[in-house]
């Protein structure tokens, strides 16, 4: 059919972005073209097939029925496309490309930081461009290929692979308990003081499958950067709660120590978010496959 018709496949990509951005100025942006360029494209693409795909207006557009259903094949077929290329040049050439990844910044720093030099190290054909944010975005609009996520997959059309979970523990430096106490039931800790990591909330709640209880401690301080929390929790000014991936080297080292050690979190599933057409593409699997035992080895 695109033979018959002559048909550029750069056009219908930029139709597409211009749909999934609901702008033109905002598919211009992305695609680093000059909004002149991208309007003049999808009116060449209409031209092209015979059909009207989007009903404009000074402030705004929507599509045609027709340019709905166009937009949705085209878009698969596209995706489709990219992955066939991609493997093709990964027949030849080894896997190569652009990965782009995104993680909450604590996360990131913690677990996939390691691991993104010896990837590239092992596959100096591709290159990777890291956002760390603990903005969760959206993953086709953005243009991203890859996400590492905490929590409960929220988002039902991306494709989700767990990686593993963590729980959290209730941490100081020896020093501390030393001088105030090893707590060794839960209301020992009502009168030590408590540095609070502030996006957890206060609701989080440890179990030994009998008992349970929640640290109800005010907040000596409350910092939303867990980095910035351990190093106050270090510095033996009172105790926090803190995930396990982000102390574990710590606890081993005996920097830190852990108490009430058999009351336990609900574990927090931790992942890989993608959409759907991304699963399979060479690059990104190689990624995944690489680095997901090396994560599950740090949790």
């Amino acid at each position: 059919m695109t033979e018959q018709l002559g048909l550029d496949l750069n056009l219908a990509k930029i139709y597409v972005k211009v749909i999934e951005y609901k702008s033109f100025s905002g598919a211009a942006r992305m695609l680093r073209l000059p909004k002149s360029t991208v309007s003049r494209s999808v009116s060449q693409l209409e031209k092209d097939l015979g059909i009207q795909l989007i009903l404009r207006t000074t402030r705004q557009f929507s599509m045609t029925h027709q340019g709905e259903k166009f937009y949705h094949d085209c878009r698969h077929l596209l995706s489709d496309f990219e992955v066939k290329v991609n493997q093709l040049l990964e027949s030849k050439k080894g896997a190569q490309g652009t990965i782009r990844v995104t993680a909450p910044l604590d996360l990131g720093v913690a677990v996939l930081n390691p691991f993104i030099i010896e990837f590239t190290q092992a596959y100096p054909g591709v290159e990777i461009e890291v956002n760390y944010s603990d903005e969760v975005i959206n993953l086709v609009r953005e243009g991203v290929d890859l996400a590492l996520r905490i929590g409960t997959p929220k988002d039902s059309r991306l494709k989700m692979k767990k990686i593993g979970e963590s729980g959290f523990s209730i941490v100081a430096t020896h020093d501390y308990w030393q001088r105030r106490g090893y707590p060794q039931k839960p209301t020992d800790l009502d009168k030590l003081t408590y540095m609070h990591f502030s996006r957890l909330g206060r609701a989080i709640k440890f179990s030994n499958g009998k008992d349970s209880f929640d640290v109800k401690n005010e907040p000596r301080i409350a910092i939303n950067n867990l980095e910035s929390l351990k190093n106050i929790v270090m510095a033996s000014q009172g105790f926090g709660v803190i995930p396990d991936f982000f102390v574990k080297a710590e606890i081993q080292q005996g920097k830190l120590a852990a108490v009430l050690e058999s009351y336990k979190t609900p574990p927090v599933p931790i992942y890989w978010a993608m959409p759907e057409h991304k699963e399979n593409a060479p690059a990104i699997k190689n990624f995944r496959e690489f680095v997901t035992p090396k994560i599950r080895s740090v949790l």
